[in-house]
């Protein structure tokens, strides 16, 4: 009978203890809201008339009664309104549909980029390289065209910031169109069309580049 009640007070001495174990100050607290929210990047474009839109139309229109030797002169701006930057921009001449051999008499006689007081006419080295590498001048279908084959972007940039986002500042496309002077009769009243397409990427080789500048703003071409 001692033993049992030696044991039954052991056991509740021992519950005792377990019951003092719960019985110190505590306190609970909880970070609330915790989200997460993706940035943007979100290009549009402005030419002479229209501003700020996700597509524009007619930035380059021929005069009526065009005629070999008149140039056609209009500029692209692209500037970034979301929250993150654009690291690669990516321009291009695709879907040319029409008259090819017209468009062989189209002559790119400038190619003027300008970004943040940066300028630099890319007419200079681009009829040499390897997707157009005719030689001058630069038709409007060789710019269309890779060795033969349809791609949808030529001229490449990219650095730091290329369109730093929300901050006013912008890629300028400026391009002069000249009618060869030394068409022939059989190029009047032909016709052609194309689109321009532009592409930014935050970061990365979305398609193969090969190099032509150094810097802080480097460029060359590239294709899909």
């Amino acid at each position: 009978m001692k033993k049992i009640l030696i044991t039954v007070m052991a056991v509740m001495l021992c519950l005792g203890l377990i019951g003092s174990a719960f019985a110190y100050f505590s306190d609970v607290e909880t970070s609330e809201g915790n989200t997460f929210t993706a940035g943007t990047l979100d290009l549009v474009l402005s030419d002479d008339d229209e501003t700020d839109l996700n597509g524009v139309t007619a930035t380059w229109l021929s005069p009526a009664n065009w005629a070999p030797g008149d140039e056609v002169t209009a500029t692209l701006t692209t500037r970034n309104l979301g929250s993150i930057g654009c690291y690669w921009y990516y321009f291009g001449i695709s879907a040319l549909t029409g008259d090819t051999a017209f468009a062989d008499q189209i002559h790119v006689t400038k190619f003027l980029v300008t970004i943040d007081g940066w300028s630099y006419d890319m007419i200079a080295w681009m009829p040499t390289q390897g997707p157009w590498n005719g030689g001058a001048p630069l038709t409007l279908a060789e710019f269309a065209q890779w060795a033969g084959t349809a791609t949808p972007y030529g001229v490449v940039l990219w650095g730091d910031n290329v369109i730093a986002p929300t901050s006013g500042n912008s890629v300028d496309v400026e391009m002069v169109l000249k009618f060869n002077p030394d068409a022939d009769n059989e190029h009047q009243e032909k016709t052609c069309s194309f689109d321009v397409k532009i592409f930014g990427a935050q970061k990365g080789y979305p398609f193969s580049v090969t190099k032509i500048g150094e810097g802080s703003r480097e460029y060359g071409y590239g294709k899909p």
